[in-house]
């Protein structure tokens, strides 16, 4: 299966393919384009999306976060299945945070440690399962800046 870049291409706190960040779930077609999910921990809305590997997760109708995880372009590099340190590299700036997190659960890098390295600059969260980005995770610009 060939990939179409453009549709995973994330352009830092604004967006990834198609999905805008900050906007509302309803400038999309809902009902064919996204189906609902729930999510019980967050309470917020999860959409999975006519693209494989990417879902919206949105708070009152608004898209907060975009998290991709078969395919996440960024000057033309494909950071999932990228070792972190080039990642870090590409980005040119160094995590903010970094995290660690076991996951229970059935997807296959549950019960594995996952570290999450944040970019808050850039509004980018990288989960890596063994130095590898398993899934990359877009947000718009924090209420607070």
């Amino acid at each position: 299966m060939k990939t179409n870049k453009d549709e995973y291409k994330w352009v830092p706190l604004e967006r990834v393919g198609k999905f805008f960040l900050d906007t509302p779930c309803a400038n999309y077609d809902i009902e064919k384009v996204i189906t609902p999910l729930d999510d019980p921990v967050t309470g917020s809305g999860i959409y999975e999306t006519d693209i494989q590997g990417i879902y919206l997760f949105e708070e009152d109708g608004i898209i907060g976060s975009i998290e991709c995880d078969k395919q996440f372009f960024f000057k033309n590099f494909n950071f999932i299945g990228m070792n972190i340190k080039q990642a870090i590299s590409i980005l040119g700036s160094e995590p903010s945070t970094i995290d660690k997190l076991i996951l229970y659960g059935d997807s296959p890098n549950d019960d594995k440690l996952n570290i999450i390295y944040y970019f808050d600059n850039v509004g980018l969260e990288l989960w890596c399962v063994d130095d590898q980005v398993d899934t990359a995770i877009a947000e718009g610009k924090c209420e607070d800046e």
